[in-house]
């Protein structure tokens, strides 16, 4: 087993070193599972670029995953028994739970009321202290080593945290996946005389670190791309370096290996030949010399790739972006799907890209986690039991039709709720077997009047 880390900046080629390496074991059919681990969101970008760009006629053998995955598929492999998944919003109501169950004993969160936001808050916490691998005992302990607010503050959240580890491991989570998956491939010969490429963390939890251990000692073939600078790798991290984490990673890694006996190979080091900046000098450029509070040299002419735009309000930003993306795709010849726009935090556009993008008619995705509660066909499926479990409101009624997934156009959803609203027309009477005949101020027999009753009773039926 060798271990072997690739050193490069952002865009010096890492990943395009794992993607190529792994094709061309691939070519040569080398024995043994050959896995690219990635974080969870990235995995099918890369394995759409490991099946379009490095291996056009296809691949088999090789697999794009996640340490979560991974832990799936080895329980899975031993035939465990699926346990159920635990969404977001259940997470809290079991902390809200544990709260009210505890309210009498708690010295500092039993004065609060246990509403949605505290149970929230905590139950972060506690899946972070899980991420970590830290067990409630040692929280009490530190209560006991500590005084005051901050002691009974320890001494709460370890109450806490034990009923909620205690619960959550009758639920599919994957703290508990980590941890069995680490014995699969250590005790079980899970992944044993696989080959592994690990890219796209800058630092991994204890759990993750236990994988990696294990990995170290079944694998073959062990590379862990991060993103470092080779010029400065052997220097110290300091707190306000940029590649402080990733250098942090190596040196514990580096640490694991010395402690299980597994030789530490020369680092492969990319110089960004092949890198996603090869193309472009001046982005490259600025990815050198944009931290460094030093600064570094200015760049000897006018940027043609680069512009400054200084922008009024988030609105104007999105417009000159929109503006941008017509005159490339139509002057340029470039396509909507090879633009990108990226933002450091996407939650102040996300109301402004539907009117102004929309508006340009520019057919775009925002990659932004969205609650799955308000997805239209959820939004319809509950709606409908409301509707069928009991006497249905009229807001159940036309968030049924808002949804956009019935035969009612939003306009003609909106000209029936205003007649509902307009006259009263309760739940009871949608059930009617005869047609509605609720009007107020004209005669029943102008026949204005009767067209749009007509067209009333054609929506509601």
């Amino acid at each position: 087993m060798t271990l072997r880390f690739i050193l490069g900046r952002a865009g010096s080629g890492k990943t395009y070193y794992c993607l190529s390496e792994m094709a061309r074991l691939l070519q040569e059919e080398q024995a043994g599972p050959l896995l690219f681990v990635l974080p969870e969101q990235a995995t099918f970008i890369h394995e759409r670029m490991l099946a379009c760009d490095f291996t056009p006629h296809g691949y088999a053998g090789g697999e794009v995953t996640s340490f979560k995955r991974l832990a799936w598929q080895a329980a899975r492999q031993a035939g465990e028994k699926t346990k159920p998944l635990l969404s977001e919003a259940a997470r809290v109501l079991l902390m809200s739970r544990f709260l009210r169950q505890r309210q009498p004993e708690l010295r500092l969160f039993g004065a609060s009321h246990p509403g949605p936001g505290l149970a929230a808050a905590l139950a972060q916490l506690a899946e972070e202290l899980l991420a970590y691998a830290v067990a409630p005992e040692r929280l009490a302990q530190a209560a006991v080593d500590h005084q005051g607010a901050l002691a009974a503050k320890l001494q709460d959240l370890a109450l806490l945290y034990g009923d909620y580890a205690a619960a959550l491991a009758a639920y599919d989570n994957p703290y508990a996946g980590l941890t069995y998956l680490t014995r699969a491939i250590a005790e079980e010969g899970f992944l044993c005389d696989a080959t592994v490429f690990v890219d796209g963390y800058s630092s991994f939890t204890p759990r993750e670190l236990a994988v990696l251990q294990a990995l170290m000692t079944q694998a073959t073939r062990l590379e862990i791309a991060l993103a470092l600078d080779p010029q400065e790798a052997g220097s110290p991290a300091l707190g306000q370096d940029i590649f402080a984490a990733c250098r942090h990673s190596r040196d514990q890694l580096a640490g694991i290996a010395r402690q299980v006996g597994v030789t530490v190979e020369p680092a492969i080091i990319c110089d960004g030949a092949q890198g996603r900046f090869a193309g472009n000098a001046e982005l490259a450029h600025l990815e050198r010399y944009c931290y460094p509070l030093s600064g570094g040299p200015p760049w000897p002419q006018k940027p043609a790739s680069l512009r400054v735009i200084a922008a009024a309000s988030p609105r104007a930003e999105v417009e000159a972006a929109g503006r941008e993306i017509r005159r490339l795709v139509r002057e340029e010849g470039l396509r909507y799907r090879e633009i990108s726009v990226i933002a450091r935090d996407l939650a102040p556009y996300e109301e402004l890209l539907p009117q102004v993008f929309g508006g340009l008619d520019i057919p775009y995705f925002a990659d932004s986690a969205k609650p799955l509660l308000y997805h239209p066909l959820i939004e319809l499926m509950r709606a409908a039991l409301e509707i069928w479990a009991g006497e249905a409101h009229y807001r159940q009624i036309f968030r049924y039709f808002k949804t956009g997934l019935t035969p009612l156009t939003l306009a003609e959803t909106d000209v029936l709720e205003n007649y509902c609203l307009a006259h009263g027309v309760r739940h009871w009477q949608w059930r009617e077997q005869t047609d509605w005949q609720y009007w107020r101020g004209d005669s029943r027999d102008n026949e204005e009047v009767a067209e749009r009753l007509a067209a009333i009773n054609r929506l509601w039926r």
